[in-house]
Order: structure tokens, then C-alpha cells, then sequence
């Protein structure tokens, strides 16, 4: 079931906007990601990310991952 929501949301690193060096806003990739409002900030306090924090597609990729497959009130990821 998760193989089905990430080739659904599929964040590719080139649909981003706002890239640095270090990476790309996660707002951005949330977005392309097709994330819900209430599924972003579970999803970013999970992770334990600010706003303006910035990964590459590969590191928010595989924290969406971690996230969709942890329990219900799992806590962090």
C-alpha cells in the first residue's frame, strides 16, 4: 500500500523550488508530494523539522517512508 502512495506522490529533487546547497525547503516537497495540511505537521514533528529546514529529495523521501509505516502515535521516526 505505501508503494502506491509514493508512486502517487512521487517528490522528484527537479519539481522542487527553492534549492540551496544543502537541499530543498521541505514545504516544497511537501507539497509536491501532495501531503494534507494536518499529514504535513504530524509528518514535520515527527521528523522533529522546523520550518525552512532543508534535505534532499532522497532524505525526505525515505522519512515519508518511515512515517507512513509507523503506528498510529508512534512518536518520532
Amino acid at each position: 500500500m505505501a508503494d502506491k502512495k509514493k508512486a502517487k506522490r512521487g517528490t522528484k529533487d527537479a519539481g522542487a523550488k527553492h534549492k540551496t546547497g544543502t537541499g530543498f525547503d521541505i514545504d516544497d516537497l511537501a507539497d509536491r508530494a501532495g501531503l494534507k495540511p494536518w499529514e504535513k505537521k504530524a509528518f514535520f514533528q515527527a521528523a522533529g523539522w522546523a520550518p525552512g529546514k532543508q534535505v534532499s529529495g532522497q532524505v525526505f523521501e525515505s522519512a515519508l517512508e518511515k512515517f507512513e509505516r509507523r503506528p498510529m502515535g508512534g512518536g518520532a521516526i
